[in-house]
């Protein structure tokens, strides 16, 4: 973003169209400035910046339990690496495209094939994924055929959590995820995110507090970018 476009931005704030989204966002109390700050990192740069801010507050509720640095940025390009097929969801999606909405955990909706399953499961089992919030003593063993006969995981890893969708709520399946995903270059590879549009479809949807909170700040975003 150059100086010019940042000046637009602030000038989209401080005076917003009435009626707009920006201004129904910063009448709720959004301190829009933070989309502009967050809106000169690249994504890649906003994703560790995600990562240092959930680590430190992971510091804060459990200080002999804390993730590695960078947790998001090793399970992304693990899975990557890996070739599994997924689109990012949630609220790491929601980082990339500028939000500055704190989040523990990667959001991944996946495609469920034989093949992409096994990916998923070679690429996470030396992580040791295991159920996040379920009793230590639950029998778990994550590999093929759980996934097969399961949908969604919550899983916690040695690199932080991570959730696994079959589908994502008012969106659909994999294909329906993947036909309103759009790709960006982070740490040095091409993946898969949720559009701006399929972003607020689908917090619409799940309809929970925080869920439609988010949307006030995904629309005026999309609104900033727009104009």
């Amino acid at each position: 973003m150059d100086a010019a476009e940042r000046e637009r931005l602030i000038e989209l704030i401080n005076n917003p169209l009435p009626g707009s989204k920006i201004a129904e966002a910063k009448d709720y109390g959004v301190d829009l400035t933070l989309l502009v700050e967050s809106l000169e990192l690249t994504p890649a740069e906003r994703l560790r910046a995600l990562d240092r801010a959930q680590e430190f507050l992971e510091e804060l509720r459990r200080p002999k339990e804390r993730w590695p640095v960078n947790s998001f940025e090793h399970l992304l390009t693990i899975l990557t690496d890996s070739k599994v097929e997924f689109v990012l969801v949630g609220g790491v999606a929601m980082y990339v495209h500028g939000l500055r909405y704190l989040t523990a955990d990667l959001d991944v909706c996946y495609e469920r094939s034989g093949a992409n399953i096994e990916r998923l499961v070679r690429a996470m089992v030396p992580y040791h994924p295991r159920l996040r919030g379920a009793p230590a003593d639950l029998p778990f063993r994550f590999d093929v055929a759980t996934v097969t006969h399961g949908l969604n995981f919550s899983l916690s890893t040695d690199l932080g959590a991570l959730d696994l969708f079959g589908e994502v709520i008012g969106l659909g399946a994999f294909e329906d995820v993947l036909s309103v995903s759009e790709p960006r270059e982070v740490f040095g590879r091409t993946m898969k995110f949720l559009s701006l549009d399929a972003l607020i479809k689908s917090k619409v949807a799940a309809g929970r507090p925080k869920d439609l909170l988010a949307v006030r700040e995904l629309r005026a975003l999309r609104e900033m970018k727009r104009k």
